[in-house]
């Protein structure tokens, strides 16, 4: 039998698991925490804004659990929507209600002119270093960020020998063995020789189908965004440096990313709101879909040129992926796939000057962007569902930390967003019966896009000693720019040309307050937004197309972490987001939808070292029940969506030849439908989450 576990029982099980212990607090001062990117490369304790920084070691601790990166960035980010249970899409996985622009290394790889929603998980998890967040919106980064930034910090070798590891999973269900199996393998090398560094890793990963609560297979698409059952991932990273001399440096990266599926199961139909949809024995129609990601970049970094740092990045980058097969009345008369291709390349430089008002520390940072993007969407019969698209763009910026008195920092900096995209001439083609008959032939042409943007805060930390010498407050209000989804508003056009195309960029001023707490054995924050949007983007609930609207978007977020002896650590975060949109031709206000506007999340971990080498850890996923609209409408993005709890532990034991860790997620297999399943509310996507899963892991390193 399976029940729906309640959150009471789940944090009881987690204090069982785990014991208690108390000892003396910790005595040793608290490190600084400095984040890496060039862009955001500060003392966190004077960033005016929220910064989430994931360490290797956070990283290696959630892939104890899954490889998914999707799973691993909502276990990890207060504000991020909780990752939908075998989707591969993150499509609707807003952070604070928006999506954020994702980077490898500070390279855009967002799809930014026609989004597909799988961008979250485009690198191997061998390869990554750390992972470094910004939530909210912000005026230095650009490149369609309108809730934030995700930065995968790649490895860097440390000194020393060099450095080898393999690892190695492998998992499958709890309530269904059979045909669950799935497993993964990895190698790295990182090392330095004279003034040579290399990192070098690969990951491979096999996925099987996936299975629910009460031991019945998951469809594998389960809401035809794409789907992680029945994959084969691959990833090859490496990153070659040498310096010139002991200040300057030069590195040459490289990452290849693919995800296969192939399946010989379908989406059946089950009844919304009533029985769940099954997986039937039908291989799905059209192609195998897939994502493939490849990015080249040369970077060249000078640690003092007239007493400033000068980092200079030229990349590449090849993206891909093929979608479902969706049948009529979609893409009328016989349905269709589509796929869509991005090609980016560009330039991105960044100069980094100290400033010293008498108290140290203060810097400005300064440089310009260049990228040009060449993306369409192609259906498999040739025919373009969107054109060609050619854009070029140019922002120069700013950026400012000044510390103007030991217990005051302001923040501020200005970008200019210079955009143009060039369209061909085209036809719409028919997207939806009998609502998007397609037949407009648009005259092609060129719109541009300027916009000057601002950020300004200021950082406040009154108390040098004392009790509250660790407390400090913060207020930022900051801008961000996207042209949204360009090209899925312009495939249903029914303008006659470009010049009258009246796509307007969504322009974001974000408002925010926080307080942190930096203590030895605790550290926490909690903070208060408030983001408006003239021009924003939801999805038609029938046709899914865009609907651009005034937008206002408010929440709260709190975390903290807690070690009060050496072996014992607890944490968590809570985040709430609520938002509204106005008819544009009403101008009346009702809530944003489902696909924005999360439910409730509650992320909390326990952490135990038992013996020098056997640690334990149980982490709990509480999302809340989310119930805005009135009368329950059954309709896409509007639907109540109820709370689940889901418990996962893990032990680890370190040997003389490496180390064993044996997780399960879902561990009191709770038998719940996935948010997704309510947002799109339809018969054949109505899908639960997995039920209870292990995974036994190895690794060494020699």
């Amino acid at each position: 039998m399976h029940k729906r576990t309640s959150l009471a029982a789940m944090l009881s099980a987690s204090a069982v698991f785990l014991g208690s212990t108390a000892f003396a607090a910790d005595s040793d001062a608290v490190e600084t925490v400095t984040v890496t990117s060039s862009r955001i490369s500060t003392d966190l304790k004077t960033f005016a804004g929220s910064v989430t920084v994931i360490s290797r070691d956070d990283v290696l601790t959630q892939t104890k659990f899954s490889n998914d990166l999707g799973q691993l960035l909502s276990n990890s980010i207060p504000g991020l929507a909780v990752s939908s249970s075998g989707s591969y899409s993150n499509f609707d996985q807003t952070l604070r209600g928006r999506k954020p622009a994702i980077f490898i290394d500070g390279i855009p790889v967002s799809v930014t002119l026609r989004d597909g929603g799988r961008d979250n998980r485009l690198i191997g998890t061998n390869a990554i270093g750390g992972i470094e967040v910004v939530s909210g919106a912000t005026a230095i980064y650009g490149l369609g960020g309108a809730g934030g930034l995700i930065n995968y910090v790649t490895r860097t070798p440390g000194e020393g020998a060099p450095e080898f590891e393999t690892n190695g999973s492998f998992g499958g269900s709890l309530t269904n063995f059979s045909d669950s199996t799935n497993f993964s393998v990895g190698q790295s090398a990182l090392g330095r020789f004279d003034n040579f560094s290399y990192v070098v890793t690969g990951n491979f990963e096999k996925y099987n189908s996936l299975f629910d609560a009460d031991g019945d297979r998951i469809p594998p698409d389960p809401q035809s965004q794409g789907g992680i059952a029945d994959t084969k991932t691959y990833n090859f990273f490496a990153k070659l440096g040498y310096d010139l001399t002991d200040t300057q440096h030069i590195y040459l990266t490289g990452s290849a990313y693919e995800l296969l599926q192939d399946t010989d199961y379908s989406n059946g139909v089950g009844v919304y709101r009533v029985s769940k949809t099954p997986a039937v024995p039908v291989p799905p129609l059209g192609n195998n879909q897939f994502t493939r990601n490849h990015i080249a970049s040369l970077r060249y970094l000078n640690e003092n040129i007239f007493g400033s740092s000068l980092d200079v990045d030229a990349y590449y980058s090849q993206y891909k992926s093929l979608f479902a097969f969706y049948a009529y009345p979609y893409y009328p008369p016989n349905g269709g796939q589509s796929s869509i291709d991005n090609f980016e390349r560009g330039i991105r430089t960044t100069i980094n000057t100290p400033v010293d008002l008498g108290t140290g520390g203060g810097n400005v940072q300064w440089g310009v962007d260049y990228s040009y993007i060449d993306s369409r969407q192609r259906m498999t019969n040739g025919q373009l569902l969107v054109p060609d698209l050619k854009q070029n763009a140019i922002a120069p910026f700013a950026q400012a930390s000044l510390p103007v008195t030991p217990w005051l920092t302001l923040n501020g900096g200005i970008r200019w967003e210079d955009d143009s995209i060039a369209v061909n001439t085209f036809t719409t083609i028919p997207i939806y019966t009998p609502s998007l008959p397609g037949g407009v032939t648009v005259q092609g042409g060129t719109l541009d896009y300027s916009k000057v943007l601002f950020n300004i805060g200021g950082v406040v930390a009154p108390f040098s000693s004392g009790p509250l010498a660790g407390a400090s407050a913060y207020a930022v209000f900051s801008q961000g720019f996207s042209v949204g989804d360009f090209g899925r508003a312009l495939r249903s056009t029914t303008a006659t040309s470009i010049s009258q195309f009246d796509f307007k960029p969504q322009v974001i001023d974000s408002y925010e307050i926080g307080l942190r707490a930096d203590y030895p054995g605790f550290t926490g924050h909690i903070a208060g937004y408030f983001n408006t949007s003239e021009y924003g983007s939801t999805f038609n609930a029938v046709t899914f197309e865009l609907v651009r609207a005034p937008e206002h978007i408010w929440g709260l977020e709190a975390a903290w972490d807690v070690k009060p002896t050496d072996t014992f650590s607890w944490g968590g975060s809570v985040s709430w987001t609520n938002g509204r949109t106005q008819n544009v031709t009403t101008e009346v206000w009702s809530p944003l939808d489902d696909t924005r506007i999360p439910p409730l999340k509650l992320m909390s971990y326990v952490q135990e070292q038992f013996l020098p080498d056997l640690m334990g850890r149980a982490q709990l996923t509480y999302s809340g029940n989310e119930s805005r609209f009135p009368g329950n409408p059954g309709v896409y993005g509007k639907s109540n969506i109820p709370a689940f709890a889901l418990l996962d532990l893990m032990v680890s034991y370190d040997t003389d030849y490496g180390t064993w860790t044996l997780a399960a997620d879902n561990v009191l297999n709770e038998d719940y439908y996935t948010p997704d399943s309510y947002i799109y509310a339809t018969n054949t996507n109505f899908t639960k989450g997995q039920g209870a899963t292990f995974r036994i892991s190895y690794s060494i390193k020699y």
